[in-house]
């Protein structure tokens, strides 16, 4: 006869000992197999994608298209990484049994390189003028290249001693015959002008107009600094030292400048990286180039892959704002600006 104690006893054991086994080994399944969702993240290959988990990291090598990365549910925070890139810090959920589609946009880390061939400047040169109008008894600004001398604005306070900076869209007008300080900056394109009283504005030697015609860098024949009016016409004297030919606007609106003078990393959080201050000049120094971030009031350095031999002058930008070729006399080089 079975004894009913000694079996429950004996069935008691063997589901201690199943559970035993089949406890860790399904916990094991679900945390490692079960638990999971998938992020598919496209951006330009070859990448790398750090996760970090409880302040340690994994690291993910991308080479094909999407990268599949499998991870527990929950939120992850992840740095996209990609040589000659700006990292991108990213927080996504991983949705359980779910895919999740992404599209991580790197920008490119400007930089210096050597070139081999150097793009014909096209000539851009705007030529302005004040002269009297006949009919309205007012001056009028006109391009001296316009044989019908048509009036772009007009005046009608009398502008003794003009001294004009224009280019294509805009221009600026300095009345140097008053005693009292008077500017105007001109839109070229709806014809609006605005009366400026910043007297930073006197012993301007020469100055170059953004792409957009809203911004304006200049120097002085006083002072060796940059100066850059904004879209606001607000004025700021730049800590940068460089000749007029030795700076251009990027099409992003950033200002693009070859400066001889010591820098010095800035740590600073920013839309950019590579922040640097410029110091003292050096008069035998190495030229190197950094811009200038208006929306930031920033300079970031732009690293040279290779050594930039001589002096650098003839600042030329492609039409598609991507690069910007100089010359030094001994070699061409280029600035890439982004893809």
């Amino acid at each position: 006869m079975i004894d009913k104690k000694e079996l429950r006893k004996d069935l008691a054991k063997v589901t201690i000992l199943v559970l035993a086994i089949v406890l860790p080994v399904g916990y094991y399944f679900w945390g490692s197999l079960i638990n999971r969702g998938t992020l598919m993240i496209t951006a330009k290959v070859p990448f790398t994608v750090m996760i970090i988990i409880n302040n340690k990291e994994q690291k993910i090598a991308c080479d094909i298209l999407p990268c599949k990365i499998v991870q527990k549910k929950g939120i992850k925070n992840m740095l996209i990484e990609k040589e000659g890139y700006n990292s991108k810090f990213i927080s996504e959920m991983f949705l359980l049994w779910r895919t999740k589609e992404i599209t991580v946009d790197l920008t490119l880390i400007p930089h210096v390189e050597s070139a081999e061939d150097f793009p014909e400047e096209s000539s851009s040169n705007f030529f302005y003028d004040i002269v009297n109008d006949e009919n309205s008894k007012m001056q009028k600004l006109v391009n001296t290249q316009d044989p019908l001398k048509k009036g772009l604005i007009y005046f009608p306070n009398k502008i003794l001693s003009p001294k004009i900076f224009g280019d294509k869209n805009a221009a600026i007008i300095i009345d140097e015959g008053k005693k009292s300080f008077t500017a105007y900056k001109v839109n070229l394109i709806n014809g609006k002008k605005t009366l400026i009283s910043d007297e930073n504005l006197i012993g301007i030697e020469n100055g170059k107009f953004s792409r957009d015609g809203k911004s304006f860098a200049f120097v002085k024949t006083t002072e060796p600094n940059i100066f850059v009016m904004d879209a606001d016409n607000k004025i700021t004297k730049l800590s940068a030292i460089a000749d007029l030919e030795r700076i251009s606007w990027g099409f992003d609106g950033g200002l693009i400048m070859a400066t001889r003078q010591e820098k010095t990393s800035v740590s600073k959080t920013g839309n950019y990286t590579d922040y640097v201050e410029l110091l003292n000049e050096i008069p035998d120094g190495k030229y190197h180039f950094v811009i200038y971030h208006m929306d930031e009031n920033s300079l970031t350095s732009i690293p040279a892959r290779e050594e930039i031999l001589g002096v650098p002058k003839n600042l030329v930008p492609l039409s598609n704002g991507a690069s910007m070729y100089f010359q030094t006399g001994e070699a061409n080089y280029r600035i890439i600006l982004k893809e």
